[in-house]
Protein backbone atom coordinates (compact mmCIF):
# COMPACT_ATOMS: atom_id res chain seq x y z
CA UNK A 1 0.00 0.00 0.00
CA UNK A 2 3.18 2.40 0.46
CA UNK A 3 4.15 2.06 -3.11
CA UNK A 4 0.73 2.83 -4.65
CA UNK A 5 0.11 6.23 -2.39
CA UNK A 6 4.14 6.90 -2.95
CA UNK A 7 4.97 9.76 -5.76
CA UNK A 8 6.06 7.48 -8.27
CA UNK A 9 3.10 5.76 -8.31
CA UNK A 10 1.16 8.55 -9.06
CA UNK A 11 3.68 9.89 -11.60
CA UNK A 12 2.99 6.50 -13.42
CA UNK A 13 -0.94 6.84 -12.87
CA UNK A 14 -0.69 10.60 -14.19
CA UNK A 15 1.43 9.43 -17.39
CA UNK A 16 -1.52 6.22 -18.27
CA UNK A 17 -4.07 8.85 -17.82
CA UNK A 18 -2.55 11.45 -20.25
CA UNK A 19 -1.63 8.48 -22.71
CA UNK A 20 -5.12 6.84 -22.35
CA UNK A 21 -6.87 10.24 -22.20
CA UNK A 22 -5.11 11.66 -25.61
CA UNK A 23 -5.82 8.21 -27.08
CA UNK A 24 -9.46 8.54 -26.85
CA UNK A 25 -9.42 12.05 -27.80
CA UNK A 26 -7.54 11.50 -30.61
CA UNK A 27 -10.30 8.74 -31.77
CA UNK A 28 -13.07 11.04 -31.34
CA UNK A 29 -11.23 13.99 -33.06
CA UNK A 30 -10.05 11.31 -36.44
CA UNK A 31 -14.16 10.29 -36.30
CA UNK A 32 -15.54 14.02 -36.04
CA UNK A 33 -13.31 15.05 -38.79
CA UNK A 34 -15.94 13.10 -41.32
CA UNK A 35 -19.51 12.13 -41.84
CA UNK A 36 -21.37 10.52 -38.94
CA UNK A 37 -22.77 7.83 -42.21
CA UNK A 38 -18.90 7.14 -42.77
CA UNK A 39 -18.26 5.76 -39.61
CA UNK A 40 -21.74 4.16 -39.80
CA UNK A 41 -20.77 2.19 -42.67
CA UNK A 42 -17.91 1.14 -40.56
CA UNK A 43 -20.09 0.03 -37.65
CA UNK A 44 -22.39 -1.80 -40.15
CA UNK A 45 -19.53 -4.12 -41.89
CA UNK A 46 -19.34 -5.61 -38.80
CA UNK A 47 -22.95 -7.00 -38.89
CA UNK A 48 -22.99 -6.93 -35.33
CA UNK A 49 -25.84 -4.31 -34.94
CA UNK A 50 -29.78 -6.25 -35.61
CA UNK A 51 -30.93 -4.98 -38.46
CA UNK A 52 -34.87 -3.74 -37.62
CA UNK A 53 -35.86 -1.39 -40.19
CA UNK A 54 -35.09 2.01 -39.70
CA UNK A 55 -34.18 1.37 -36.43
CA UNK A 56 -32.25 3.87 -34.89
CA UNK A 57 -29.21 1.91 -33.21
CA UNK A 58 -26.65 2.11 -36.17
CA UNK A 59 -27.12 5.94 -36.62
CA UNK A 60 -26.97 6.72 -32.93
CA UNK A 61 -23.98 4.91 -31.80
CA UNK A 62 -22.45 5.92 -34.63
CA UNK A 63 -23.49 9.96 -33.60
CA UNK A 64 -22.33 9.40 -30.49
CA UNK A 65 -19.82 7.27 -29.84
CA UNK A 66 -16.99 9.50 -30.81
CA UNK A 67 -18.78 12.39 -28.40
CA UNK A 68 -18.04 9.56 -25.54
CA UNK A 69 -14.86 8.95 -26.62
CA UNK A 70 -13.60 12.93 -26.31
CA UNK A 71 -15.67 12.91 -23.00
CA UNK A 72 -13.58 9.92 -21.78
CA UNK A 73 -10.32 11.24 -22.55
CA UNK A 74 -10.81 14.89 -20.67
CA UNK A 75 -11.94 13.06 -17.90
CA UNK A 76 -9.13 10.46 -17.64
CA UNK A 77 -6.30 13.40 -18.42
CA UNK A 78 -8.35 15.82 -15.49
CA UNK A 79 -8.68 13.38 -13.30
CA UNK A 80 -12.63 13.71 -12.90
CA UNK A 81 -14.37 10.01 -11.74
CA UNK A 82 -11.02 8.48 -12.05
CA UNK A 83 -12.38 5.17 -11.13
CA UNK A 84 -15.26 5.55 -13.20
CA UNK A 85 -13.35 6.52 -16.80
CA UNK A 86 -10.80 4.04 -16.17
CA UNK A 87 -13.38 1.11 -15.90
CA UNK A 88 -15.30 2.43 -18.74
CA UNK A 89 -11.99 2.79 -20.60
CA UNK A 90 -11.45 -1.24 -20.07
CA UNK A 91 -15.40 -2.02 -20.68
CA UNK A 92 -14.78 -0.02 -23.91
CA UNK A 93 -11.57 -1.74 -24.73
CA UNK A 94 -13.57 -5.24 -24.17
CA UNK A 95 -16.02 -4.77 -26.47
CA UNK A 96 -13.76 -3.26 -29.43
CA UNK A 97 -11.67 -5.92 -29.00
CA UNK A 98 -15.08 -8.67 -29.00
CA UNK A 99 -15.71 -7.10 -32.02
CA UNK A 100 -12.46 -7.05 -34.08
CA UNK A 101 -12.23 -10.67 -33.16
CA UNK A 102 -15.33 -11.79 -34.23
CA UNK A 103 -14.76 -9.93 -37.51
CA UNK A 104 -11.06 -11.30 -37.60
CA UNK A 105 -12.28 -15.04 -37.34
CA UNK A 106 -15.48 -14.50 -39.71
CA UNK A 107 -12.48 -13.58 -42.24
CA UNK A 108 -14.23 -9.75 -43.16
CA UNK A 109 -12.47 -7.46 -44.62
CA UNK A 110 -13.71 -4.54 -43.52
CA UNK A 111 -12.25 -0.68 -42.11
CA UNK A 112 -11.53 -1.20 -38.45
CA UNK A 113 -13.21 2.23 -37.64
CA UNK A 114 -11.01 2.80 -34.36
CA UNK A 115 -9.43 5.77 -35.93
CA UNK A 116 -11.29 7.41 -38.91
CA UNK A 117 -11.73 5.78 -41.87
CA UNK A 118 -9.29 3.62 -43.67
CA UNK A 119 -7.66 1.51 -41.53
CA UNK A 120 -7.58 -2.22 -41.92
CA UNK A 121 -8.45 -4.91 -39.13
CA UNK A 122 -6.03 -7.32 -38.25
CA UNK A 123 -4.60 -9.33 -35.12
CA UNK A 124 -2.45 -5.77 -34.79
CA UNK A 125 -5.69 -4.04 -34.39
CA UNK A 126 -6.34 -6.27 -31.23
CA UNK A 127 -2.88 -6.19 -29.98
CA UNK A 128 -2.96 -2.82 -29.83
CA UNK A 129 -6.11 -2.71 -28.49
CA UNK A 130 -5.12 -4.90 -25.71
CA UNK A 131 -2.34 -2.88 -24.62
CA UNK A 132 -5.08 0.01 -23.78
CA UNK A 133 -7.04 -2.39 -22.21
CA UNK A 134 -3.69 -3.26 -20.05
CA UNK A 135 -3.26 0.30 -19.14
CA UNK A 136 -6.89 0.91 -18.36
CA UNK A 137 -7.23 -1.86 -15.80
CA UNK A 138 -3.61 -0.80 -14.49
CA UNK A 139 -5.31 2.83 -13.86
CA UNK A 140 -8.26 1.34 -12.73
CA UNK A 141 -7.17 -1.01 -10.04
CA UNK A 142 -4.91 1.75 -9.09
CA UNK A 143 -7.66 4.08 -8.63
CA UNK A 144 -9.64 1.41 -6.70
CA UNK A 145 -6.69 0.22 -4.23
CA UNK A 146 -4.87 3.66 -3.52
CA UNK A 147 -6.99 4.66 -0.71
CA UNK A 148 -8.22 1.49 0.87
CA UNK A 149 -6.12 0.37 3.75
CA UNK A 150 -5.25 -3.14 4.57
CA UNK A 151 -8.02 -3.99 6.94
CA UNK A 152 -11.42 -5.37 5.54
CA UNK A 153 -13.57 -2.20 5.48
CA UNK A 154 -12.02 -1.16 1.94
CA UNK A 155 -14.50 -3.46 0.52
CA UNK A 156 -17.44 -2.31 2.76
CA UNK A 157 -16.12 1.65 2.00
CA UNK A 158 -16.68 0.53 -1.96
CA UNK A 159 -19.81 -1.27 -1.96
CA UNK A 160 -21.39 1.68 0.25
CA UNK A 161 -19.46 4.45 -1.52
CA UNK A 162 -21.16 6.74 -4.61
CA UNK A 163 -19.18 5.43 -7.13
CA UNK A 164 -20.76 1.85 -6.42
CA UNK A 165 -23.95 3.29 -6.22
CA UNK A 166 -23.66 4.64 -9.76
CA UNK A 167 -22.16 1.92 -11.35
CA UNK A 168 -25.33 -0.68 -9.86
CA UNK A 169 -27.52 2.29 -11.50
CA UNK A 170 -26.14 2.37 -14.62
CA UNK A 171 -25.79 -1.61 -14.49
CA UNK A 172 -29.81 -1.50 -13.80
CA UNK A 173 -31.18 0.87 -15.91
CA UNK A 174 -29.08 -1.15 -18.77
CA UNK A 175 -30.15 -4.46 -17.68
CA UNK A 176 -33.86 -2.97 -17.67
CA UNK A 177 -33.89 -1.19 -20.59
CA UNK A 178 -32.32 -4.78 -22.32
CA UNK A 179 -34.92 -6.89 -21.05
CA UNK A 180 -37.73 -3.94 -22.00
CA UNK A 181 -36.53 -3.87 -25.30
CA UNK A 182 -36.40 -7.24 -26.32
CA UNK A 183 -39.76 -7.55 -24.65
CA UNK A 184 -41.24 -4.36 -27.22
CA UNK A 185 -39.81 -6.02 -30.49
CA UNK A 186 -41.31 -9.29 -29.47
CA UNK A 187 -44.84 -7.82 -28.50
CA UNK A 188 -45.00 -5.86 -31.92
CA UNK A 189 -45.54 -8.77 -33.58
CA UNK A 190 -47.92 -12.07 -33.24
CA UNK A 191 -47.56 -14.23 -30.09
CA UNK A 192 -47.55 -17.28 -32.98
CA UNK A 193 -44.25 -15.42 -34.94
CA UNK A 194 -42.31 -16.16 -31.35
CA UNK A 195 -44.07 -19.62 -30.87
CA UNK A 196 -42.48 -20.60 -34.34
CA UNK A 197 -39.02 -19.26 -33.07
CA UNK A 198 -39.19 -21.29 -30.10
CA UNK A 199 -40.65 -24.41 -31.67
CA UNK A 200 -36.95 -24.30 -33.94
CA UNK A 201 -35.14 -24.81 -31.52
CA UNK A 202 -36.32 -28.47 -30.84
CA UNK A 203 -36.30 -28.56 -26.87
CA UNK A 204 -40.29 -28.24 -25.79
CA UNK A 205 -42.81 -31.20 -26.61
CA UNK A 206 -44.57 -30.15 -29.39
CA UNK A 207 -48.36 -30.98 -27.87
CA UNK A 208 -49.73 -29.57 -24.38
CA UNK A 209 -50.47 -26.13 -23.74
CA UNK A 210 -46.41 -25.40 -22.93
CA UNK A 211 -45.22 -23.43 -26.67
CA UNK A 212 -48.08 -20.92 -26.32
CA UNK A 213 -48.20 -20.79 -22.63
CA UNK A 214 -44.10 -19.29 -23.15
CA UNK A 215 -44.55 -17.17 -26.28
CA UNK A 216 -47.32 -15.27 -24.72
CA UNK A 217 -45.74 -14.85 -21.06
CA UNK A 218 -42.31 -14.77 -21.74
CA UNK A 219 -42.21 -11.18 -23.41
CA UNK A 220 -44.59 -9.73 -20.45
CA UNK A 221 -42.04 -11.13 -17.78
CA UNK A 222 -39.50 -9.73 -19.51
CA UNK A 223 -41.20 -6.40 -19.07
CA UNK A 224 -41.99 -6.60 -16.11
CA UNK A 225 -38.11 -7.65 -14.98
CA UNK A 226 -36.80 -4.31 -16.95
CA UNK A 227 -39.18 -2.49 -15.00
CA UNK A 228 -38.42 -3.87 -11.13
CA UNK A 229 -34.55 -3.44 -12.35
CA UNK A 230 -34.96 0.20 -13.56
CA UNK A 231 -37.06 0.91 -10.30
CA UNK A 232 -34.85 -1.43 -8.06
CA UNK A 233 -38.01 -3.19 -6.82
CA UNK A 234 -37.33 -6.24 -5.54
CA UNK A 235 -33.39 -5.89 -6.76
CA UNK A 236 -32.12 -9.09 -5.52
CA UNK A 237 -34.63 -11.14 -6.83
CA UNK A 238 -34.60 -9.38 -10.14
CA UNK A 239 -31.05 -9.47 -10.62
CA UNK A 240 -30.89 -13.23 -9.34
CA UNK A 241 -33.51 -14.19 -11.98
CA UNK A 242 -31.92 -11.97 -14.61
CA UNK A 243 -28.63 -13.84 -14.16
CA UNK A 244 -30.82 -17.03 -14.46
CA UNK A 245 -33.05 -16.36 -17.66
CA UNK A 246 -29.21 -15.53 -19.43
CA UNK A 247 -28.18 -18.70 -18.68
CA UNK A 248 -31.01 -20.14 -19.83
CA UNK A 249 -30.58 -18.45 -22.90
CA UNK A 250 -27.43 -18.99 -23.26
CA UNK A 251 -28.12 -22.97 -23.19
CA UNK A 252 -31.02 -22.88 -25.71
CA UNK A 253 -28.51 -21.45 -27.88
CA UNK A 254 -25.15 -23.51 -27.65
CA UNK A 255 -27.81 -26.53 -27.74
CA UNK A 256 -28.97 -25.18 -31.15
CA UNK A 257 -25.18 -24.03 -32.24
CA UNK A 258 -24.17 -27.53 -31.29
CA UNK A 259 -26.75 -29.12 -33.32
CA UNK A 260 -26.14 -26.92 -36.45
CA UNK A 261 -29.83 -25.59 -36.59
CA UNK A 262 -30.11 -22.72 -38.90
CA UNK A 263 -32.62 -20.90 -36.81
CA UNK A 264 -33.72 -17.47 -35.63
CA UNK A 265 -32.23 -16.69 -32.63
CA UNK A 266 -35.92 -15.09 -31.27
CA UNK A 267 -34.25 -12.68 -28.58
CA UNK A 268 -35.18 -9.47 -30.09
CA UNK A 269 -38.18 -10.26 -31.91
CA UNK A 270 -38.22 -12.53 -36.03
CA UNK A 271 -35.46 -11.86 -38.02
CA UNK A 272 -32.06 -12.37 -36.33
CA UNK A 273 -30.33 -16.25 -36.80
CA UNK A 274 -28.58 -17.15 -33.95
CA UNK A 275 -24.57 -17.17 -33.92
CA UNK A 276 -21.50 -17.34 -31.63
CA UNK A 277 -21.92 -13.50 -30.93
CA UNK A 278 -25.47 -13.92 -29.68
CA UNK A 279 -24.25 -15.85 -26.74
CA UNK A 280 -21.75 -13.53 -26.65
CA UNK A 281 -23.63 -10.59 -26.32
CA UNK A 282 -25.93 -12.71 -23.65
CA UNK A 283 -22.89 -13.25 -21.72
CA UNK A 284 -22.11 -9.34 -21.24
CA UNK A 285 -25.96 -9.63 -19.47
CA UNK A 286 -25.22 -12.21 -17.87
CA UNK A 287 -21.79 -10.89 -16.59
CA UNK A 288 -24.06 -7.74 -15.55
CA UNK A 289 -27.07 -9.22 -14.07
CA UNK A 290 -24.41 -11.36 -11.74
CA UNK A 291 -22.09 -8.33 -10.22
CA UNK A 292 -25.67 -6.37 -9.78
CA UNK A 293 -27.28 -9.40 -7.55
CA UNK A 294 -23.34 -9.49 -5.56
CA UNK A 295 -24.05 -6.01 -5.08
CA UNK A 296 -27.36 -6.24 -3.80
CA UNK A 297 -26.47 -9.64 -1.61
CA UNK A 298 -23.12 -7.61 -0.21
CA UNK A 299 -24.29 -4.18 0.70
CA UNK A 300 -27.24 -5.07 3.20
CA UNK A 301 -23.86 -7.52 4.35
CA UNK A 302 -21.82 -4.31 4.97
CA UNK A 303 -24.21 -1.49 6.91
CA UNK A 304 -22.35 0.56 9.04
CA UNK A 305 -21.87 -0.91 12.67
CA UNK A 306 -24.97 1.10 14.69
CA UNK A 307 -23.31 3.36 16.93
CA UNK A 308 -22.47 2.61 20.52
CA UNK A 309 -25.49 3.38 22.88
CA UNK A 310 -24.36 5.74 26.42
CA UNK A 311 -25.92 3.50 28.91
CA UNK A 312 -24.07 5.39 31.97
CA UNK A 313 -26.43 6.53 34.64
Amino acid sequence: MNFLSSKTCRWIALALRVALGANFMYAAYMKLQESWTLFAIDIEAYGILPHYGDGPWLELLARTLPWIEMALGVWLITGIWLRASATLSAAMMVGFMGAITWALVKHLDINCGCYGPGEKISWLTNARDGSVLVASLALAAWSYLRDETRSRNGLMNFLRSKTCRWIALALRVALGANFMFAAYMKLQDSWLLFAMDIDAYGILPHHGPWLELLARTLPWIEMALGVWLITGIWLRASATLSAAMMVWFMGVITWALVKHLNINCGCYGPGEPISWLTNVRDGSVLVGSLALAAWSYLRGRTAPPAAPVNIEA
